[in-house]
């Protein structure tokens, strides 16, 4: 609660108080374990460091994301911008850059262009 600055959240509303925080970071990388979101305990931990024979057996089961949490996680990624493209997205964004580069270089080597006449003159 200190950290946060927040005397009111209850049990799993500090989680995503956490996330929110990491969400808003000014990080170029945001990564949220499953467990977080689901507000789950030390017993769904994946791994325990200087351990042997226990860990990555912790496995989400069928149902356990319900559409309410899926909104609720979209929401955040969404309101904070941590989404990642897919390659098609990705693939138009950076012809739509190339296009808006092209077009800018363009126009400048039109101006150049012009100024040069003006000087011609």
């Amino acid at each position: 609660h200190n950290y946060l600055n927040n005397w009111y959240s209850q049990g799993g509303a500090i989680a995503w108080e956490f996330i929110r925080m990491a969400q808003s970071s000014v990080a170029d990388l945001c990564i949220i374990p499953i467990q977080d979101y689901l507000c789950l305990d030390s017993k769904a931990r994946i791994n325990t460091p200087s351990t042997v024979g226990e860990n990555f057996k912790w496995r989400l089961v069928k149902n356990q994301l319900s559409e309410e949490l899926m909104r609720d996680i979209k929401t955040m990624v969404d309101t904070y911008g941590r989404y990642t493209l897919t390659p098609r997205e990705l693939a138009e964004l950076k012809k739509k850059e190339e296009e808006r580069l092209a077009k800018e270089l363009a126009e400048k080597e039109a101006e150049e262009a012009a100024k040069k006449v003006i000087v011609e003159e």
